[in-house]
């Protein structure tokens, strides 16, 4: 990955000498997975959040029902992966996404979580 500005990025491809675009319509911020497949964009406190894989480049585009504080691209026991979203609007939430298959109509939204002695 390469950022050229806060909207522009690049997926660079070493072995094929090739640079795919990749232009959002505001300042983002890129969150790569730890297994390195896929990078997520997210507009910090809005819900805009897209999964590129890099296999494909191509973006798959979602809308979370509230402001995204951060993301984290976590693995599962079964070898699947999921996204978690944070939320900070009023008090701590979570909205949790496939990370394979993303989806907004399979996610699931916990809000109101507590956070004591962290």
């Amino acid at each position: 990955m390469l950022e050229s500005s806060g909207s522009a990025f690049y997926v660079l491809n070493l072995l094929d000498l090739t640079a795919s675009p990749l232009t959002t319509i505001g300042p983002a911020s890129l969150v790569v997975s730890d297994d390195g497949q896929r990078v997520w964009a997210f507009s910090p406190g809005t819900g805009n959040l897209a999964s590129v894989s890099f296999a494909t480049v191509h973006p798959i585009p979602l809308l979370l029902s509230r402001p995204i504080t951060d993301v984290y691209d976590i693995g599962r026991g079964d070898g699947g992966r999921t996204l978690i979203a944070t939320h900070e609007s009023g008090a701590f939430g979570i909205t949790v996404v496939d990370g394979l298959n993303p989806d907004t109509a399979t996610s699931r939204v916990d809000s109101g979580l507590l956070l004591e002695g962290l």
